[in-house]
């Protein structure tokens, strides 16, 4: 019952939160979009989210590949990556949105 609930308060939160500070180019809504976003803004988050999806995708692709010949064992790692190896991922999401905000940024504007 408390898994259940903790995924519908996420879910909610989500939404709320998608639907609240995201252009609806995002999250594919057909409703009219309040965020407050110019097209130059717009264009912007797509080119950043799709950049790091493949930044993303990149990543999962060679730890794949370092998995498959068993040159990563995947044992020299920092204690809290032990126990929850999500952390990796977010972090490195975390580094691809950054570094790409600022590329997308610099393009942008100049």
């Amino acid at each position: 019952m408390l898994l259940i609930l903790a995924t519908l308060i996420f879910v909610s939160l989500w939404y709320i939160f998608t639907t609240k500070f995201l252009p609806v180019e995002t999250y594919d809504q057909k409703t009219k979009d309040n965020t407050g976003y110019d097209e130059r803004q717009r264009a912007m988050f797509l080119e950043i989210f799709a950049k790091t999806f493949v930044g993303l995708i990149y990543y999962f692709l060679i730890g794949m590949i370092l998995k498959a010949f068993a040159l990563y064992q995947g044992k020299h790692v920092v204690y809290p990556f032990n126990h929850f190896p999500e952390l990796i991922y977010l972090l490195i999401v975390a580094l691809l949105l950054i570094s790409n905000y600022f590329i997308v940024k610099k393009k942008f504007t100049s």
